[in-house]
């Protein structure tokens, strides 16, 4: 099991939504479905991530993203580290934060974008290549051909 880089803080920060919502240990519990001591251990920093059921359920309770609380833990950056990461880093780390079966739906879909891409791309350079019919021929079956 992935080790939360602070646990602590993500405890102090479940503690606090909990708080402002007033919520008891006993009422988050039951809404998230988890114990009492669950609750108590989670905002002590005694356990380390919580699965990813028990994530998304605090996160839809407290109403908060998955991200805040995984930003909380030290799993995501916070906004001011945002700046120094690309945006493709930043949406893959999100996606680390899904539900498996919604990962695998947003990767083939960045793998779909990915082949379109590459296609357009291949007949754009086919497109430039007719102006040259030496080139054209060598190259036809690549232009048209989708990446495997």
């Amino acid at each position: 099991m992935l080790r939360a880089m602070n646990t602590a803080t993500l405890g102090l920060r479940i503690r606090e939504l909990r708080r402002s919502r007033r919520l008891t240990h006993a009422m988050l519990a039951e809404k998230v479905g988890i114990s009492r001591s669950y609750v108590t251990r989670l905002e002590s920093g005694r356990i380390d991530l919580p699965s990813k059921r028990v994530l998304w359920s605090l996160a839809k309770t407290l109403s908060v993203t998955t991200g805040d609380l995984l930003a909380a833990a030290g799993y995501l950056p916070s906004w001011e580290q945002v700046n120094t990461l690309s945006g493709i880093e930043i949406a893959f780390m999100y996606v680390a934060t899904l539900p498996e079966d919604t990962q695998r739906e947003v990767l083939d879909f960045v793998a779909r974008i990915s082949l379109y891409h590459d296609q357009r791309l291949r007949e754009q350079d086919t497109g430039r290549s007719l102006d040259h019919p030496a080139e054209s021929a060598d190259h036809a079956e690549d232009a048209v051909s989708i990446p495997s």
